[in-house]
């Protein structure tokens, strides 16, 4: 299906979810390398995933990674890499700059963990092209099935049209036309949304999201721009 989005599947664990959701027209698989995520892989699983995600498609999705564990996953053959951190400790802009020169800014996204009532750091944006907005909450990095600040993001993606702005967060068949439309965003992270559950993809509720997007009249935003 020729969607008008750009659409990642985030959490898959198993194979037949992934070849599902890009039969469907999705863009981009995630696979999270975060041990404490309920939809962790583990290496050993990890090349039956790799396997039948297509090269430029398979995204790594993890937490505050050392760089040995990035260059891991690099090697692996992984080739976007979403990494969600704390912007706030005076070390996180050493960190950014270690991944960015392990990987290259084109193939790093970034996801911020920022309260709504903080400042988002702006400073983050030298480091990547991609950013990506989530539901907060306080003890949890991504995943959390929390509707993401919309308005922070709306913003965000006026100011710095040059980035890529993904929105997560909550995003479902309930959620999903509202927030296109209220956002403008043209990239969409999907998990909790289109799930049965943790990491157990449903492809049914895929369907109806990218039914759903399929219908607003809007540009086409393909893969292939990413």
């Amino acid at each position: 299906m020729d969607a008008p989005y750009a659409v990642k599947v985030c959490g898959i664990t198993r194979a037949a979810d992934a070849t599902a959701a890009l039969r469907q027209g999705v863009a981009f698989i995630g696979i999270n390398r975060w041990p404490s995520s309920p939809r962790f892989v583990p290496e050993a699983r990890l090349p039956s995933l790799l396997d039948v995600i297509p090269a430029g498609r398979r995204v790594c999705v993890d937490v505050q990674p050392l760089p040995a564990a990035l260059e891991n996953a690099r090697d692996a053959g992984f080739d976007c890499f979403q990494i969600h951190f704390d912007p706030v400790p005076p070390d996180a802009p050493e960190a950014l700059a270690a991944w960015a020169r392990i990987l290259g800014r084109h193939r790093l996204w970034l996801a911020p963990r920022v309260a709504p009532a903080d400042p988002w750091p702006w400073w983050v944006l030298d480091y990547a092209d991609t950013f990506l907005c989530d539901g907060f909450h306080a003890g949890q990095f991504g995943g959390t099935g929390r509707v993401a600040d919309w308005a922070r993001f709306s913003a965000l993606k006026r100011a710095h049209p040059q980035k890529r702005w993904l929105l997560a967060g909550g995003l479902g068949a309930g959620t999903i036309e509202e927030a296109a439309l209220t956002t403008g965003a043209d990239f969409f992270d999907l998990n909790s949304g289109i799930e049965d559950a943790p990491g157990m993809k449903n492809s049914e509720k895929l369907a109806r999201v990218l039914a759903l997007l399929h219908k607003i009249k809007q540009a086409p935003v393909l893969a292939e721009k990413f």
